[in-house]
């Protein structure tokens, strides 16, 4: 009976401690998480864009001790001041520890100020309960919205009209007077002047045509 009361207690005290033994283990894991030190760096640290674009913000998050990158942890952006404050984006960090969050500044021209931080996981996530803890840690960035170029305005340059080129009639030559020759001059004048000229010429002009007419009867006689 004894014997049978001892084993009955040892079983009992086995099973004990099967039931203690994940409690234990559960929040061995989640003190270790706690004491984890993490480090998170936001880029671009500046930056700035016209209005009515894309910007991206990129978080990574690393253990302060080992530098590696912390994978599976809930990352979270939020838009705390500026034309585009509300705007929010998160997710869990990658093999790299990071997570990219890209929003569009249609808030206006102004300076938004956003906060990336990385905590543990929430329950949804990882299936297990949540610490309510809060993060641990951030960064914070600066984004400058500006407005865009006035787009300059062509002045349109007159079209210049064509003037029709004015032809000057070329002037017909006038014709040079025909000069007429100077006559020479007459000797002799009814004046008084000397008449022998004329006398010869005329003496000579009757002495030809009587040797004409003599020729001529003589040729007639024989």
């Amino acid at each position: 009976m004894q014997a049978l009361d001892r084993t009955l207690l040892f079983v009992l005290a086995f099973l004990s401690m099967l039931a203690v033994t994940p409690l234990f283990a559960g929040s061995s894991e989640r003190t270790a998480e706690a004491t984890v030190i993490a480090i998170v760096q936001a880029t671009p640290q500046t930056a700035t864009n016209v209005i009515n674009t894309d910007h991206t913000v990129t978080g990574t998050a690393t253990d302060s001790i080992s530098g590696n990158p912390l994978v599976g942890y809930d990352m979270t952006f939020n838009v705390l001041t500026g034309p585009n404050t509300g705007a929010t984006g998160g997710g869990l960090t990658d093999v790299n520890g990071q997570v990219t969050f890209t929003y569009t500044g249609s808030g206006g021209v102004g300076d938004d100020s956003i906060e990336v931080c990385v905590s543990f996981a929430p329950p949804a996530r990882t299936g297990r309960p949540a610490l309510g803890l809060p993060p641990l840690d951030c960064d914070t960035v600066t984004k400058t919205w500006t407005a865009p170029t006035p787009t300059a305005t062509a002045t349109s340059v007159p079209t210049a009209t064509a003037i029709a080129a004015t032809t000057t009639p070329t002037p017909t030559p006038v014709p040079s007077p025909t000069t007429t020759p100077a006559q020479l001059p007459i000797t002799g004048s009814a004046d008084g002047g000397s008449s022998l000229p004329w006398v010869i010429l005329g003496l000579a002009a009757l002495a030809a045509l009587t040797l004409l007419a003599g020729a001529t009867l003589l040729k007639r006689a024989r």
